[in-house]
């Protein structure tokens, strides 16, 4: 029961970091209550508080007595400093995604080994939006939440936090839509699409290889695709 609790707390807090992150909880601003927390999230009042103390000891939650609990930071710039949250140049870009290799290629060894059927749901449903218009649903944030699914699945909280903190806008597209203009047809989305797909496939059938294969293949195939418009 502790290991489940612990592991139950460690999504919580994840969850709040990624809130805080997106600003769905500003700087400044009062989180729900631990009773609110604890019907969100159908858990403990243990549970919710201890996922709370981790982000408290983490300089990103404080507690006001008798107000509740405050954002106090980001919790961005403590470690892994040498990161920007988002890339100015595209070189930056094509370095994490080869940083990305090492790290996702055996997230999806262990999602394939460990995920959940809820878990394997979530992945899923992230295919099936961005297949639903290519176009206009294959968006980087559609992209990373797919890859922020596969880590949750690993069922390791330092998969997630990793991409949590690395954030959508480190998926290259964001920077070549918005700073460079380039459009991206059906063919290049449909390419990525499948590829994503064969991931899916590697994790749903449990084959580790298959989906450590699927996933190297993918991301080799990023950096092709961006060192393309990189070298233009």
């Amino acid at each position: 029961m502790g290991k489940n609790r612990q592991s139950l707390s460690d999504q919580i807090a994840q969850e709040l970091t990624r809130r805080i992150r997106d600003a769905v909880y500003v700087i400044g601003s009062r989180i729900p209550s631990e009773k609110e927390l604890e019907a969100e999230f159908e858990v403990s009042r243990t549970v919710v508080r201890e996922a709370v103390a981790v982000l408290r000891s983490d300089g990103i939650l404080e507690a006001r007595p008798g107000i509740g609990t405050f954002v106090a930071s980001t919790g961005r710039g403590k470690a892994l400093q040498f990161f920007a949250p988002a890339p100015e140049r595209l070189s930056e870009a094509l370095e994490i995604i080869e940083l990305r290799i090492g790290v996702e290629v055996e997230a999806a060894g262990r999602a394939a080994e460990r995920r959940t059927t809820e878990q394997l749901d979530a992945i899923e449903r992230c295919l099936n939006a961005m297949a639903l218009d290519p176009i206009a649903n294959e968006s980087p944030q559609l992209d990373f939440e797919f890859h922020r699914a596969i880590a949750q699945a690993t069922n390791n909280s330092y998969f997630g936090r990793f991409l949590d903190f690395l954030g959508p806008h480190l998926i290259p597209r964001i920077m070549l839509q918005e700073k460079h203009g380039v459009h991206f047809d059906h063919e290049y989305i449909g390419g990525i699409h499948k590829e994503h797909k064969s991931i899916f496939d590697g994790i749903r059938d449990r084959n580790l290889v298959e989906s450590r294969d699927a996933m190297r293949f993918h991301l080799m195939n990023s950096l092709y695709r961006y060192n393309y418009y990189y070298k233009r």
